[in-house]
C-alpha cells in the first residue's frame, strides 16, 4: 500500500474496531480485517478516483467503510465461511463444474417454495449456479421484464417472501448451488420510494436523479447518446410535468418509467451498497449487475 493509502485503511480500522469487537468472536475480527486489508487499495483507488476531489471524501469514506464493518457483522457464519472458501478458490466462478441455470420463477416452479421442491432436479442437471431473473417487487404495469423495481427488498407477492428466498438460498447452498439474483444498479422504477419523494420535491432525492429545467444541457447530451429502445422509447429523457411543481426532465436511458440514477451523488452509492449487502446477507452468493454500462454520465460520450 502507498503510505496515503496505509493511513486511511489505519483510520478506518481505528474507527470501527471497537463495533466489530463487540459484536463477534475475535478470530472473526482478525479474519474480517485481514480481508479488508487484502482488497482496501482496490476499493480505495476506485473511489478515490470518482469522488477524492469532494471536501467530504474522507467523511464518505469512512461512512462507506463503517458500513462494510456492520454488514460484516451481522453476516451468517455459514457466509463467512464461504466467502474464504471462494477467496483460497482462484476464479471458483470459472470452474469446469460450474453449470449455470437461468428461469423466470414463475415458468420455472410456480414459486420460491416451488423452486425449493425442484433443488433435487437441478442437481440431477449439474446445475451450481441457479440465476433467478428478478423476482422483486416491480412496478404495476410494464416492468421490463421485472427489471423496473418499485421495492428492492420485497419479493412480489406471488412468489412468496423475503423469508421463502432466504430459505431457498440455504437450501442451494447446502447443495452446492449458488443463487444468483439481479442487482439493478442503473435505474429504478418511477414508482419506487426514492422516485416519487423527488417526484414531491424533495431536496435530497431529487438530488438522487439526473433532472433538468429546460433542454439545453439534455440536448447536448442526446448528440452523443444511443436508443436502447428506439421503437417504443426513443430519446433519453422524459419530460414529468408534476415533478417538484413545476416539471423537469428526467434521465431515462431505457424506458420513461425507470429513472437513471445519479452516481456522482455518494449518497445514491450508499444506497447501492445497502443494497447489495442486503441481498448478500440474505444468501444471494453471486449479484449479477444489471446495466451497469450506463452507471456515469459524462458530456460527449454514450454514457
Amino acid at each position: 500500500m502507498a503510505p496515503e493509502v496505509r493511513a486511511a485503511f489505519e483510520n478506518v480500522r481505528k474507527v470501527e474496531s471497537y463495533r466489530l469487537e463487540g459484536w463477534m468472536n475475535p478470530r472473526d475480527v482478525d479474519v474480517f480485517w485481514l480481508r479488508f486489508e487484502r482488497y482496501f487499495d482496490d476499493l480505495h483507488y476506485a473511489l478515490h478516483t470518482l469522488y477524492g476531489d469532494r471536501a467530504d471524501a474522507l467523511e464518505q469514506f469512512g461512512r462507506l467503510f463503517g458500513r462494510m464493518v456492520a454488514a460484516y457483522a451481522e453476516r451468517p457464519d455459514p457466509l463467512k465461511v464461504l466467502d474464504l472458501e471462494r477467496q483460497l478458490t482462484a476464479r471458483w466462478f470459472q470452474r469446469t463444474n460450474m453449470v449455470g441455470y437461468t428461469c423466470y420463477t414463475d415458468h420455472f416452479a410456480g414459486d420460491l417454495s416451488g423452486v425449493r421442491g425442484r433443488i433435487a432436479y437441478l442437481q440431477e442437471l449439474g446445475i451450481t449456479y441457479l440465476h433467478l431473473m428478478p423476482l422483486m417487487q416491480p412496478r404495476p404495469g410494464p416492468d421490463d421484464g421485472g427489471y423496473a423495481m418499485a421495492d428492492c427488498r420485497a419479493v412480489r407477492s406471488d412468489l412468496g417472501t423475503i423469508e421463502d428466498l432466504r430459505k431457498l438460498a440455504v437450501d442451494l447452498r447446502e447443495r452446492g448451488i449458488s443463487l444468483c439474483l439481479d442487482l439493478v444498479l442503473n435505474h429504478v422504477a418511477r414508482e419506487h420510494e426514492w422516485a416519487q419523494r423527488a417526484l414531491a420535491g424533495e431536496e435530497r432525492y431529487l438530488a438522487y436523479f439526473h433532472t433538468f429545467a429546460d433542454r439545453t444541457l439534455l440536448d447536448a447530451h442526446e448528440r452523443t447518446l444511443p436508443e436502447v429502445f428506439p421503437d417504443e422509447a426513443p430519446g433519453n429523457f422524459t419530460w414529468v410535468p408534476q415533478m417538484a411543481g413545476a416539471g423537469r426532465w428526467v434521465w431515462t436511458t431505457f424506458h420513461d418509467y425507470q429513472w437513471d440514477l445519479n452516481y456522482s451523488n455518494p449518497e445514491v452509492v450508499h444506497e447501492i451498497v445497502e443494497l447489495m449487502f442486503f441481498l448478500a446477507n440474505l444468501g444471494a452468493g453471486v449479484l449479477r449487475l444489471d446495466a451497469a454500462p450506463f452507471l456515469w454520465k459524462r458530456m460527449g460520450t454514450n454514457c
